[in-house]
């Protein structure tokens, strides 16, 4: 069995290891893709924002350039001496107003679009914008537009308020926008000839912004977003190998604690096992004197002194009606630092109670090294004992835990009452929380709530022998009369409370011989001017 554990714990270790495996990959690749994904949105908003700054540009420029040429229309052109360089426009040959004659010499008419076009070759030439004047039926060749305006004046005609674009150009990237050219009254004075009317779209003004000093610009902020988001995908990545450690450190706890539970389960089946022998060797005694050894070695099962607890004193007596008893008592030493303290009564009296007595304590000191509560205890104590409790037996038990270090006292009653004395002899009855042990193999036995022992306070365990000892005319002598005798004498020790208890009884039913086992236990806390 124990290497068939071992087996089961390997195999179980195995496959955690291959599950932190899997999900420990599963979230570094989540992860990694969760930040691929956040930077590639960032530098996609970061694009879009420097298109958007360009695009603001280009319509400052248009806005400018629209202004400027309207000024320009307004005033009919402007006039400039004829030099070498400036020569009188050949398309306004026609015009009355081309040459002005001066005493200083010859002044000749810029048009309105000649001027532009200078002026953006100028720009063009200073600041890397390109504007330009341009129409599908220009009469300066000049004006000619190159493919990309062309197709934007056609969407132009066909509605669109303007065509906005980022495209590749001799010296790199540019924001291209487009919008149309309205016919004004002065636009007629050049233009009436090509059937325009006032209102017609005859054209558009382009504007092309260099984008290069943009994304140069943006490089600073894009090796920002790219270095704060490969530091959070190392954060991340760090919280995850932390967190995924944390967590294999508990689950590795947590299969060392079921070893440990299977080892004490298999010691406690090697209980159940010796147990039921033992069961099986008593019920083939035939004398007293075997039965009165098993007396001596049940009475050796009991504790053999009770532990000392500053603060407190605790004593606990059992006097058996036969050789052997199926009442017991213990004090064990809990996991946690507790003290459990236990009172029990299996139903009937001979070698089989107390067999089934002996068997119950094994099995209750086996789970008390495994479990802390006392419920939980009790509920797993009776799906042990309810298959060989047949024939009508079945235990009544209270077990008691208590925390010396906060002075606390948790119960669960399997069918069993205790009883807690208070400094002015006020009694209350600690009721069962469950049913007996051994009836019903699913029952759940309940935990009290926690009772916090005040000086002077005294618990008091009993077993149904001292409240059922029978006198003259089978008066019982009863809870209250037990009672009242704990209450005249609460302030002895705790040894001789119950040492007069027992004696009480027994005296209450005497001459008859004592009919049935009589155990108790009491937890005293002691009062502050009480010698400790």
């Amino acid at each position: 069995m124990m290497a068939s554990n071992t087996v089961l714990v390997a195999e179980t270790r195995d496959s955690h290891a291959i599950r932190f495996g899997t999900h420990f990959w599963g979230l570094v690749g989540m992860w990694t893709a969760a930040a691929a994904c956040s930077l590639a949105w960032s530098l996609h908003e970061q694009r879009q924002n420097i298109f958007e700054i360009g695009r603001k540009n280009a319509e400052t420029a248009y806005e400018k350039d629209l202004v400027y040429r309207r000024w320009l229309a307004d005033h009919g052109g402007v006039y400039v001496w004829v030099t070498g360089e400036t020569r009188p426009n050949v398309y306004l040959a026609g015009s009355s107003r081309r040459e002005v004659s001066t005493p200083r010499g010859t002044l000749t008419l810029i048009n309105p679009a000649t001027a532009t076009r200078q002026v953006y070759e100028m720009e063009a030439e200073a600041y890397g914008v390109r504007s330009h004047l341009t129409s599908l039926r220009p009469i300066n060749p000049l004006n000619a537009p190159d493919p990309w305006e062309a197709e934007a004046l056609r969407l132009l005609d066909a509605g669109d308020a303007e065509v906005c674009n980022l495209e590749r150009l001799p010296g790199g990237s540019y924001i291209r926008l487009m919008r149309p050219l309205v016919t004004e009254q002065t636009c007629l004075e050049c233009h009436a000839e090509q059937g325009y009317q006032v209102g017609d779209i005859r054209g558009g003004i382009s504007v092309s912004v260099p984008m290069q000093p943009l994304w140069d610009a943006g490089t600073k902020e894009t090796i920002a977003v790219c270095t704060g988001h490969g530091l959070l995908w190392v954060i991340g990545l760090t919280g995850i190998a932390t967190g995924m450690r944390r967590h294999r450190r508990a689950v590795e706890s947590r299969l060392n604690a079921e070893e440990e539970l299977r080892e004490k389960e298999v010691r406690l089946t090697t209980f159940a096992e010796r147990h039921a022998r033992l069961k099986a060797e008593q019920e083939n005694l035939e004398s007293q004197a075997q039965l009165r050894l098993a007396g001596a070695i049940q009475q050796r099962l009991l504790p053999s002194s009770v532990p000392l607890i500053p603060g407190f004193e605790l004593a606990g007596l059992s006097y058996p009606a036969e050789v052997t008893s199926g009442d017991f008592y213990d004090f064990i030493e809990m996991p946690d630092g507790c003290l459990g303290i236990v009172v029990a009564d299996v139903s009937g009296h001979g070698t089989g109670p107390a067999l089934l007595a002996t068997e119950t304590c094994a099995y209750l000191r086996a789970l008390a090294e495994t479990y802390s509560d006392v419920g939980e205890i009790l509920t797993r104590l009776n799906k042990l004992l309810a298959p060989d409790f047949d024939d009508g037996y079945f235990v009544t038990l209270v077990l008691g835990r208590f925390d010396p270090a906060d002075r606390s006292f948790v119960y669960a009653g399997a069918g069993h009452q205790s009883h807690l004395l208070d400094a002015d002899g006020r009694v209350t009855t600690l009721e069962s929380t469950g049913l007996p042990l051994g009836l019903v193999d699913d029952a759940v036995i309940e935990t009290s709530v926690p009772i916090m022992l005040q000086p002077s306070q005294l618990i008091l365990l009993l077993t149904d022998g001292i409240p059922e000892a029978a006198g003259d005319e089978d008066e019982l002598y009863g809870m209250k009369r037990a009672l009242d005798l704990v209450r005249s004498n609460r302030r002895r020790p705790a040894g001789e409370i119950i040492e007069a208890l027992c004696r009480d009884a027994k005296a209450f039913s005497a001459p008859d011989p004592q009919n049935d086992d009589m155990t108790a236990v009491v937890l005293k806390a002691n009062s502050p001017d009480q010698p400790q």
